[in-house]
């Protein structure tokens, strides 16, 4: 293989890679979205109690 062809792979995968972490970010924060919205719930039951 030459070099550049070397360099195009690498920067493919690492543009496949940022691809996936961007999608796995979303989802954290949808799932962050989730858990506050859960705690937020769980302390106004809490303070009814």
């Amino acid at each position: 293989m030459r070099p550049t062809n070397t360099a195009i792979t690498i920067q493919s995968h690492s543009i496949e890679t940022q691809a996936r972490l961007l999608t796995h970010q979303r989802s954290l924060r949808q799932h962050n979205r989730q858990l506050s919205m859960l705690v937020r719930a769980a302390a106004e039951v809490g303070t009814t109690l």
